[in-house]
């Protein structure tokens, strides 16, 4: 008996690729989608810590760039929310 070119070598070899590259694709699908879920979680949480810093940032951006000014004031909030 021939080994490889039996059907059931044939058939098993095909389904065994089968296999594998459904298990390749949920594994991308599953780091991909927790990839994602962790940037916007991120995105989410500095919302507010934008807004909170945009409302600091604006007397400084009204006329012209203030660049010591701005410099205190991230120091200032890394203090806060290191």
């Amino acid at each position: 008996m021939k080994i490889k070119q039996s059907f059931y070598t044939k058939i098993s070899t095909t389904f065994l690729v089968l296999v594998l590259a459904l298990g390749i694709s949920f594994a991308y699908l599953g780091v991909s989608s927790s990839l994602m879920y962790v940037d916007e979680t991120g995105q989410k949480v500095n919302k507010m810590l934008a807004e909170d810093m945009a409302s600091h940032f604006q007397p400084y951006l009204m006329d012209s760039i203030e660049g010591d000014s701005i410099i205190s004031v991230i120091q200032y909030l890394n203090g806060i929310n290191p």
